[in-house]
């Protein structure tokens, strides 16, 4: 029975009643005969409780990836104590049997799955050892080992960890999960995190390579959605609850992250050379030319700006990856502002951006489900994109004037429920229109492309801005705005 998560092993399980006696201190009690299941899930409780949040708070708390690499062996345990058995029923020389769940039946009706420490300690152990009411199971992720077992189970089926190379969907998976103490919250993932993008290459929960991308998260709605305190708002670590990242075609803004190891200077976040043209092609060409041809970047166009289609196949031959695309738009930011970059000062945990910002009102949506959107409207009132907004950051009435910077291009097919509100801004700009002359495909230009956008409020006495909410607006509005490129200091 091939049992586990690990898409390239072949994990196997084995079911037991009993196990060989341990004599170590500090370890699992010495017992013959069948295993106490209730004392070894309450030692193992204790054990890893305790060593988690000490190893988190040690100073050398940056070789935990090491640490949980080398451990030999990693034991949940989540369960009652074992009293299942498998029934039988003979029928003249048949005997039927049930069976027992699977692993990942096991995992997915557990607590152990819904705890957030315990994501990374699955994801970076190099064996796990499962007690669970129906039986042991135990994964080694390494293909060469076996382990055989006859009893009776469900269909083998795979536990969805996330891999360390799929960092949005660690993340996101890891907000679906409860902390007791929400002050665990970065602690809890950052082995994982420190696994995927090393030691110096995340901050706050965000990698530093893919900025862009990190900044664009939204609340899906699910979960408690409250606020962490302590945490940076443009950090997903400050929100308790589920997320999800919106596609990113291309970014708009530049990010600066304090120095590392210095007390002052600034690092400009840039993509990593690996980052590849998956997010490229002719039809998002257009609409990244479409959006710096309107402005929304400063530097220079990269070639005649020429809008037809030997100008988007000369951009699609030019960018064969997004650090290209990259150094076209903001290579240059740093010598231009050389002064910035060297002397400047960030508290722990501010980050700075450079971006073009633009100022629209807040109104409440009357379509879709969620009542935490919001409508995006020009100086005229005219609808021009939706933004979530979560209760803790709902501070100032409607119908006022609100700052937005715009992060990136996004996807213009994936604008959830905007969709409603595309139906609103055509029932407003044509109100003599029916139903059914106001419907057509979505590829239409009047509401594509879009940006994604960052709401956010200064502190009056600092000038600090701190995040409200992520939301995607209209080029076409964003451009009919008053614009200007700024500087900005992020709690």
């Amino acid at each position: 029975m091939a049992i586990g998560s690990h898409p390239e092993s072949e994990r196997r399980g084995f079911h037991t009643g009993r196990t060989k006696d341990i004599t170590e201190p500090n370890t699992l009690p010495t017992m013959d005969g069948y295993v106490n299941w209730k004392e070894i899930q309450m030692w193992i409780h204790s054990i890893n409780t305790r060593s988690n949040r000490e190893l988190f708070q040690r100073p050398q708390r940056m070789k935990v990836v090491d640490v949980l690499r080398n451990r030999l062996i990693e034991a949940p345990a989540d369960c009652e104590p074992r009293s299942w058995a498998h029934e039988t029923v003979q029928i003249g020389d048949l005997t039927l049997a049930t069976r027992a769940p699977s692993l990942a039946t096991c995992i997915d009706c557990s607590t152990w799955s819904t705890r957030g420490w315990t994501l990374q300690e699955a994801m970076l152990s190099p064996r796990l050892l499962y007690f669970t009411e129906y039986g042991t199971y135990q994964e080694y992720p390494d293909p060469g080992v076996k382990f055989e077992s006859n009893a009776l189970c469900e269909p083998v089926t795979t536990y969805n960890f996330p891999t360390v190379d799929k960092h949005w969907s660690v993340v996101e998976q890891y907000t679906t999960r409860h902390l007791t103490f929400p002050s665990d919250a970065l602690c809890a993932i950052s082995a994982v995190l420190r696994a995927m993008h090393g030691d110096e290459g995340v901050y706050y929960g965000l990698p530093i390579s893919q900025m862009d991308q990190a900044v664009v998260w939204v609340p899906t709605g699910n979960g408690s959605n409250t606020k962490r305190d302590r945490f940076p708002s443009g950090s997903w670590v400050s929100h308790d609850g589920n997320i999800m990242h919106p596609h990113v075609l291309a970014g708009l803004a530049i990010w600066m992250t304090p120095k590392h190891g210095s007390k002052s200077g600034l690092s400009i976040c840039k993509p990593e050379a690996r980052i590849g043209r998956s997010s490229f092609g002719t039809r998002n060409a257009i609409d990244i030319a479409a959006a710096w041809l309107e402005g929304c970047i400063s530097s220079q166009f990269p070639i005649d700006p020429w809008f037809n289609s030997e100008t988007v196949y000369a951009l699609d031959a030019r960018w064969p990856t997004y650090e290209a695309f990259w150094v076209d738009a903001f290579g240059g930011f740093a010598n231009d502002n050389i002064n910035l970059i060297e002397h400047c000062e960030l508290a722990p945990g501010h980050i700075l951006v450079y971006g073009q910002v633009a100022q629209f009102t807040l109104d409440t949506c009357k379509f879709g489900k969620r009542r935490d959107m919001f409508i995006i409207r020009s100086r005229a009132g005219i609808p021009s994109g939706a933004i979530w907004i979560s209760a803790y950051n709902e501070t100032a009435p409607m119908n006022t004037t609100r700052e937005f910077i715009a992060l990136s291009i996004g996807d213009g097919a994936i604008l959830g429920p905007a969709l409603d509100l595309a139906f609103e801004k055509r029932f407003t700009e044509n109100p003599d229109l029916a139903d059914f002359e106001l419907q057509y495909l979505y590829g239409n230009a009047e509401i594509l492309p879009v940006l994604n956008a960052m709401m956010v409020e200064r502190n009056p006495e600092s000038n600090i801005a701190r995040r409200l909410g992520i939301g995607t607006i209209f080029l076409k509005e964003w451009a009919d705005a008053d614009r200007e490129f700024k500087t900005l200091v992020l709690e």
